[in-house]
């Protein structure tokens, strides 16, 4: 019998969010990066407005967490992946359904969610 791998579920990482859509946002994700699992930790990046990986070393803006997206992205193109859908602020998640680029600095960007009201549980 032939093995299958399951992807993450659309904001399976969700523990709590607030009323409505408080907690969420639309927004363009810069192409070229692949693709992205439901999970993968963003930040910003300071001179376009755009949204990335988040990387701890990174000089961008991209070094400080700016949400958690919500659903597996595909943005292998070179342009611009446009509204895709994020948690930005005001929810709890769970930290072990969450991903950096790197997952040696998955603590550190459970750490800067924090910043944005984005608390790891």
């Amino acid at each position: 019998m032939a093995s299958q791998v399951e992807v993450p579920a659309p904001a399976e990482f969700l523990v709590s969010e607030a009323n409505g859509t408080l907690s969420r946002d639309a927004v363009t994700l810069i192409g070229s990066l692949g693709v992205l699992p439901a999970g993968r930790i963003l930040g910003k990046i300071t001179a376009s407005s755009k949204f990335t990986n988040w990387t701890s070393g990174a000089a961008d803006g991209s070094q400080n967490a700016a949400g958690v997206l919500t659903a597996e992205t595909d943005a292998t193109a070179a342009g611009d992946v446009l509204k895709v859908g994020i948690i930005s602020r005001y929810a709890e998640v769970a930290s072990g359904r969450l991903s950096t680029v790197t997952p040696a600095q998955l603590a550190a960007g459970i750490t800067s969610l924090a910043g944005v009201g984005i608390i790891g549980r």
